[in-house]
């Protein structure tokens, strides 16, 4: 009931655009390692893809995180961008574009 709404993760607030991901993989993965890239949750998927040595499917938006993962990048992202429905109404839509810095929330009322 963040902001006195249920739900998580279809508002553009802060809270629910900004959230840690966790993986664990300790055969593959450096143990205690954090990296502050911008990624997606549409990125796990190809990642895993990567680490097995397969390629990802063309229609896959994500990127793998190995090279942010073995320190050869810092970001593979330079912004997020994404579509978000509005808390009050389902056909009123916010495009948001976060970077590391600034998050601009670009809102226009249904016509």
């Amino acid at each position: 009931f963040e902001h006195g709404l249920p739900g998580h993760g279809k508002y553009p607030w802060e809270a629910q655009q900004r959230i840690p991901l966790v993986m664990r993989c300790p055969q593959l993965l450096p143990q205690g390692l954090r990296c502050r890239a911008l990624v997606e949750t549409r990125d796990v998927a190809p990642t895993i893809l990567d680490y097995a040595g397969l390629e990802a499917e063309p229609r896959f938006q994500g990127k793998s995180l190995r090279p942010v993962i073995e320190g050869d990048v810092s970001e593979i992202h330079d912004a997020l961008h994404l579509d978000i429905p509005m808390p009050f109404c389902e056909q009123e839509q916010a495009r948001v574009t976060i970077t590391r810095e600034w998050k601009l929330i670009d809102y226009r009322p249904p016509r």
